[in-house]
């Protein structure tokens, strides 16, 4: 059953948390296109490769079901779907979560892939058990309330920011042993991920990789999830864990 809204009496936008909810922390003015830079503060680049995604204890046991290798590598078949990630499958109990693309006008609400050349896509994704597309970020919230989990939270924070990177499948992380050469490590270290719970939703942190540009540097920012399904990114400093030796620039 699609699920509604939980918090009723809030009127804001489908994509929007309900201010008073958040506590001391805010959306970010602008959304994902304004995330607060990174800032070293303390911390230094170091002379060691980047390491393998870390977890607070107890956490990482509770990144389950995650979309296994053999599915994604499945779901990567026929022309314009492209897979999700596995830590999106975390929000759809460990079901596939793909993109079926096409050429057409994009906003930054839509979802998309591709650098130069954008393609608008559909997310496609079964959550309770209901089959839903997406092609907007605003339309997330009113399907997938209420988020019950740390995973589901996590997970969720894909459906906002498609350049979430955690890999979790041992082909994901096979390719990060491969690529992480050529990144130098952030000391001292973070954990990748970390996650508040609150009454009304959760403060996730976890790290964006971009792919477009000049800057594929593994920064960690902050993304609230509410109970009700709204999410946004918040107003918080971004953590380096990883820095990107010699960048391609990847228009």
């Amino acid at each position: 059953m699609i699920a509604v809204l939980a918090a009723a009496g809030w009127a804001g936008p489908l994509d929007a948390p309900n201010p008073d909810d958040l506590g001391k922390y805010r959306c970010q003015e602008g959304g994902l296109a304004m995330l607060t830079p990174p800032a070293l503060g303390d911390r230094k680049v170091g002379t060691n490769p980047a390491a393998p995604p870390g977890f607070p204890a107890g956490l990482q046991s509770k990144l389950q079901p995650i979309a296994p290798d053999a599915l994604l590598k499945k779901a990567a078949k026929g022309a314009g779907s492209y897979p999700a990630p596995a830590v999106a499958s975390l929000a759809t109990a460990g079901q596939v979560v793909r993109r079926d693309c096409e050429n057409r006008a994009t906003t930054t609400d839509h979802y998309f892939v591709g650098c130069k050349t954008i393609v608008q896509c559909e997310v496609l994704a079964t959550i309770a058990g209901v089959d839903q597309t997406f092609d907007r970020r605003p339309q997330v919230g009113a399907r997938s309330a209420p988020v019950e989990s740390a995973a589901e939270a996590i997970g969720l924070v894909w459906f906002l920011d498609t350049e979430l990177f955690l890999p979790l499948t041992p082909q994901e992380l096979a390719d990060w042993q491969e690529e992480s050469a050529e990144y130098s490590l952030v000391e001292p270290t973070i954990p990748w991920v970390e996650v508040e719970e609150y009454p009304k939703g959760w403060l996730v942190r976890a790290p964006r990789r971009i792919t477009c540009g000049c800057s594929h540097d593994v920064v960690r920012y902050a993304y609230w999830v509410s109970v009700d399904g709204r999410s946004c990114p918040v107003s918080e400093p971004g953590a380096p864990i990883a820095i990107a030796k010699n960048p391609i620039c990847v228009d």
